[in-house]
This record gives structure tokens, sequence and C-alpha cells, in this order.
């Protein structure tokens, strides 16, 4: 632990991760599609305008008349190029909107090289939190019977007015300072990193990328990837693959291979498989 946190302290403000670097360009591909849809959008909005403008104002289809089947076309165009701008490209732009707007918000992610740094840095701030809470509460059953005391005692504690007034106010049932459901789930909450950090400091004693070759399949573990693939000449039997899947292993074209996150369950599963796979 006290590795990952040094090597993260002694890295410039500037720098990036390989795993950062991918999330950006993943966000610049999700805001350039989102600006492209909503080009796309504004082209066929104006393009469906201009085929109106020749129509004068309340102009009805003259039924008999020889101009009747082009008036109809370029209505029909027209409600074809708002619907495309309206539903079509405003959907799309709204999609990949969304989408940029998820990137890098669904935690710490394992594939992260500095996971183990940023879940010891969430891990401090859960501890100090819990520290202070109880704290709080401490301070403020100490001076029950004295509001200005407990209002000191709280900025002692490094709350602002605000904060200590708000926590002195009493939530929606009269009960004053952190209640007890905040102190459990951020304890909850320390104890759910402790197992990540865990977990990982496991993953991390896999160094350097590990490859074994036996007949008919080849198994890789790749730390710098984050993954265990497993290789085939081709694309193997149904129940080989049955036997992949029920492991939680997928097909990845990009990588062609079966692959899962590396993790103490995965490493374990990838043995299994490896001596399944050798009695097949």
């Amino acid at each position: 632990m006290r590795k990952a946190w040094l090597e993260q302290q002694q890295r410039g403000d500037d720098y990036v991760n390989t795993y950062q670097e991918r999330q950006n360009a993943r966000l610049a591909r999700y805001i350039a599609r989102a600006e492209k849809a909503r080009k796309e959008g504004a082209v066929a909005h104006k393009r469906a305008h201009e085929l109106l403008d020749v129509i004068p104002l309340g102009q009805p289809i003259l039924v008999d008349h020889y101009s009747a089947k082009g008036h109809r076309r370029r209505l029909s165009k027209a409600d074809a190029l708002f619907r495309k701008s309206f539903v079509e490209c405003e959907s799309r732009a709204s999609y990949y909107e969304s989408k940029a707007a998820g990137v890098g918000r669904n935690g710490v992610s394992s594939d992260d090289p500095d996971a183990l740094f940023k879940l010891l840095r969430k891990l401090q701030g859960c501890m100090k939190s819990h520290i202070k809470m109880k704290a709080a509460n401490k301070a403020i059953r100490k001076y029950k019977k004295d509001q200005l005391q407990q209002l000191s005692a709280l900025i002692d504690l490094e709350f602002t007015e605000s904060e200590a007034k708000e926590l002195l106010a009493g939530d929606f049932c009269g009960h004053i300072g952190f209640p007890s459901y905040s102190l459990s789930n951020n304890n909850a909450e320390i104890k759910r990193l402790q197992s990540r950090i865990k977990e990982l400091e496991s993953v991390k004693s896999v160094t350097g990328s590990q490859r074994e070759e036996y007949d008919g399949f080849s198994m890789e573990v790749d730390p710098e990837d984050n993954r265990i693939l497993f290789y085939f000449p081709g694309k193997p039997e149904e129940n080989i693959r049955s036997l992949l899947k029920s492991r939680a292993f997928k097909w990845s074209p990009t990588r062609n291979a079966w692959v899962r996150k590396i993790t103490p369950n995965a490493l374990a599963d990838a043995r299994y498989l490896k001596e399944s796979l050798l009695k097949v």
C-alpha cells in the first residue's frame, strides 16, 4: 500500500496514465458523435424548411392540378426530414451526451493502473469522516445542555458554522448530530474499500505477462491489460464455449481471445478451466 502511495506522490500534476488516456479518448468520441448528430439534425431541419418555403403559406394540394404530385412529394420529403431532425438525430445526440456524462463516474475501475492509490485515498477520506462524525456526536452529548458550547465544539472539530448549525437543528425525527445509519453506512463503505484493496494487492502480486502453451489452446495472464486470456486456433466447440462462459469468460473480438478481468476468483477459475481443457 505504501509503495502505491509513494509512486503516486512522485508523479507530476499533469501525469495521465494509460487508462485515463483511454477514458479521455472515449469521452472525446462520444462528444464528437453527439455533435455530429446535432449537425445532421440541423442540416435536415434546414433542408425541410427550404422544401416548404416554395409552397405559399396555407396553400392546399390542388388535387386535379399538375402540381399536386410535386406538392405531395415536397410535403413527404419535408416530413421525413423533420422526423430525422427531431427524432432520429436528437435521440442519437442525447444518447451520446448521456454516455459522455457517464464516463469516469462509475467508481474506481480495476483497469485503472492507479486504482490501488485511488482506493487508498478514498479509504483515508472515509476513515477521517468516521472519526470526525463520532467526535461530533460525542461533543454534542457532552454539552447537551448548552447549544453555544455544542456549536463551539463542532467548529473546533473543523465543521463550518453552517454545517454545525445544521447538525444541531436535528433531522425530521428531532435527532441532532449524525444518525446511527450514517455511521453504519460509512463503516460498511470502509470495509468494502478494505476488501477491494486487499483483492487488488493480491492481483498486483502477479508480475509480468505469463503465457502457457498447451495442445489446442494457450492461456495468458496479462497484468498490464488486467486480463486473463484463453486463445484457441479457431472457434472452439460448443462444450468448450459453454465451459468458458460458465466461468464468466467472454469473447473479445479485439483481442481475438476469451477474456476476464484479473481477480483472485478469476485466477482460480482460470486454473480450473486449464485443468478441464487439458482433459477434453
